[in-house]
């Protein structure tokens, strides 16, 4: 069903996401034949009977203990002008469909179930824009709203015979002209050069996601007016991204009195933020992915630490090895070269602790619980008010979710060892990566403020 976000367009950027966890995020990047050969805890003590037995609701009140949110800021916010023009657009889109929607109006039953569901997610994505925590978080749901909208509308209009797919896919060319123009306009001036990256970055994204959808919007697995829809959220939701990039753009360069150009300096922090990650990773055994426990003194086979390890791995494989080109993107190029400092930092702390004994299998739930207590507290700790320290650290909060969903799922209690025992995992990662965050970010700080030989500067 199309009602979800594009599969692709899964930041943490305030957003809606599918509700993956961190952990098979790496697996699943790691491919199939990997995933099938390293499974780590899903099979662990399946045939033990000296396997630990958990209770359910104690488990339950575990994943109940409330985890850190860190919803997205930046050194702007869009205005409440532009927030409510967005939802009269959404408004607008779905204006033209009756409620309530009869068999009159379109006679198939499954193309009105599709409208009145996508109606619904543009309604509820309004309403959780009003409550968002931050006005750029309800930005992120305004953008599901418009997303939803579309589709609707599009379904609505090709069941009537009054839209094709042609003509959606038509609509690309006017947002490809905002996307370009926004690419001629945009500039990399600023006053504080931490200010300024935590701002580019963000546009830079919205611009490639922007760019990635208008050139997938003819992709679909839908069918017939299913099609149109899945395509007109599509353009859509570029058609948004853009228009959101420039509205941020435009409200940060109009604060800055006396500006400077920070391209060059983008450039060159994320040249040497990805060179360093190279190098630090560049000898590293992949047998921390394919058999972790040949990796270590110790006996961590099937144990919570084969998992730790590997997840670390991976996350650390995976962006020390895809940190942009910082002439494309400058902004988000230096922001990707310390998230892959913080992934290493979070790797090198899990071997250390694994040395040192960490990570054993869980013998209670009061083992559970200190593991996520100790996640939750060092979220805590590393909590800052700059955008760039608390865009580092949202991943670990997502991880610690990630454990939650291990332990309830749909309502739920599972109190098998092997998910109690990736809840474990779960939690110890995101503590180990929050615990990297405030270095990589103050890494980032410095080279950014640092001195130069540049005068203008």
């Amino acid at each position: 069903m199309s009602g979800s976000p594009p599969t692709t367009d899964t930041t943490v950027d305030g957003e809606r996401t599918a509700a993956a966890t961190g952990r098979r995020r790496f697996l699943a990047a790691a491919g199939s034949a990997t995933v099938a050969s390293v499974s780590g805890c899903f099979g662990l003590w399946s045939d033990d009977a000296d396997a630990p037995s958990y209770d359910a609701d104690a488990l339950r009140s575990v994943a109940a203990l409330p985890t850190p949110k860190l919803p997205e800021t930046l050194p702007v916010s869009p205005t409440p002008t532009y927030r409510e023009e967005v939802r009269e657009r959404v408004a607008a889109l779905l204006e033209p469909i009756p409620e309530p929607l009869a068999a009159e109006d379109v006679p198939n039953e499954a193309v009105r179930t599709r409208i009145a569901e996508e109606r619904d997610r543009a309604r509820s994505a309004l309403d959780d824009s009003v409550d968002a925590a931050t006005p750029l978080s309800a930005l992120g749901s305004l953008r599901y709203a418009r997303h939803s909208a579309a589709d609707a509308s599009a379904v609505y209009a090709a069941g009537r015979d009054e839209l094709t797919l042609a003509a959606v896919l038509d609509r690309r060319e006017a947002v490809r002209s905002e996307l370009d123009d926004l690419r001629d306009r945009l500039t990399y001036e600023g006053g504080d050069p931490v200010a300024a990256l935590a701002t580019f970055a963000t546009v830079e994204q919205h611009v490639a996601r922007a760019a990635d959808m208008l050139d997938r919007a003819d992709e679909t697995h839908e069918s017939g007016v299913f099609a149109v829809g899945d395509a007109a959220g599509t353009v859509e939701w570029a058609r948004a991204r853009v228009s959101d990039a420039a509205h941020l753009h435009g409200r940060y360069v109009a604060t800055v009195d006396e500006p400077m150009e920070w391209r060059d300096r983008f450039v060159e922090v994320g040249r040497a933020l990805a060179a360093d990650a190279r190098a630090r990773f560049g000898d590293v055994s992949s047998g921390y992915a394919e058999d972790p426990d040949g990796e270590f003194d110790r006996d961590i086979a099937d144990a919570p630490a084969e998992d730790v390890v590997r997840d670390a791995y991976l996350a650390a494989d995976s962006v020390a090895t895809t940190v942009p080109d910082p002439a494309d993107r400058p902004a988000f190029a230096a922001f990707a070269g310390a998230a892959a400092d913080r992934d290493l930092r979070a790797f090198e702390r899990v071997r250390s602790s694994i040395a040192d004994g960490a990570y054993q299998r869980p013998e209670s739930v009061a083992a559970v619980r200190t593991a996520k207590l100790d996640a939750v507290e060092a979220v805590e700790r590393a909590r800052a008010d700059d955008p760039l320290t608390r865009r580092l650290l949202r991943p670990a909060a997502i991880d610690l979710r990630g454990g939650d969903q291990y332990l309830v799922r749909f309502g739920d209690v599972n109190d098998n060892p092997a998910d109690v025992a990736n809840a474990f995992a779960e939690y110890a990662y995101a503590a180990a990566r929050a615990e990297a965050a405030p270095g990589a970010a103050a890494r980032l700080r410095g080279l950014l403020r640092g001195a130069s030989d540049d005068p203008d500067h």
